[in-house]
């Protein structure tokens, strides 16, 4: 019990620092408990008036925040970088970065190495390679519930949806396209911000790829060079 509260005063403090493994489960939480709220409309079915929606709504928007402060702090990065974590797609990115990025004390133990951009793309490839995986599971479950929600107006139905939707969320471009018709039918989202949902980490990968292809000329002028 005495751990249970020590838990909850960490998380509500707005003292302190998360490493890696405590922000992913903060931040994954709090977004499940979001996508099940908005799915199964909870507020509207448990008869919770609009005072008390807010004060939950505004309970998760502050853990939010001080969630990332508290990693930021802890990787050594200004506070004022959870700014980044309200700019759509951005935020994506922003978010993963903070899940993969080691602690400062873990760097400053480290020996540094001296610099080559042979190197730098190494690092980026390894931990965009990680990252890339954790969002591909994210988004799979994103995928999901849009297609489930998707489906559900077009069949009227709860069983066939959700057997459709769990088959096809992890399929690559066919998921992406249940995925799309899903929050644009589903969700009331319009078509642009429902393409931009599930086609952000296609976008990552393109902007990964521009990135390491950017430092491959680079080290290939370094070389030539000497």
């Amino acid at each position: 019990m005495q751990n249970l509260g020590n838990i909850v005063t960490k998380i509500f403090s707005i003292k302190g620092s998360f490493s890696r493994k405590p922000f992913i489960y903060i931040a994954l939480a709090l977004w499940g408990i979001d996508l099940f709220i908005a799915k199964f409309n909870l507020f509207e079915r448990l008869n919770i008036d609009m005072p008390l929606a807010s004060f939950i709504l505004g309970l998760f928007i502050y853990i939010y925040i001080i969630t990332i402060i508290k990693r930021l702090r802890d990787i050594g990065w200004n506070s004022w970088f959870v700014l980044l974590s309200i700019i759509p797609l951005l935020s994506w990115v922003f978010l993963i970065v903070l899940a993969c990025e080691k602690s400062k004390q873990e760097n400053e133990q480290e020996e540094k190495p001296s610099f080559s951009w042979q190197k730098l793309k190494d690092q980026i490839l390894s931990a965009s390679g990680a990252c890339l995986y954790i969002t591909y599971l994210l988004l799979g479950l994103v995928q999901f519930l849009a297609t489930w929600a998707g489906l559900e107006e077009t069949f009227h139905n709860n069983i066939i949806p959700f057997l459709l939707a769990g088959f096809v969320a992890y399929i690559p471009l066919v998921g992406t396209g249940f995925g799309i018709y899903g929050a644009h039918v589903g969700w009331g989202l319009s078509l642009l911000s429902s393409i931009l949902i599930f086609t952000a980490p296609y976008i990552l990968m393109i902007i990964i790829y521009l990135i390491t292809s950017l430092i491959d000329k680079f080290y290939g002028w370094g070389t030539q060079n000497d």
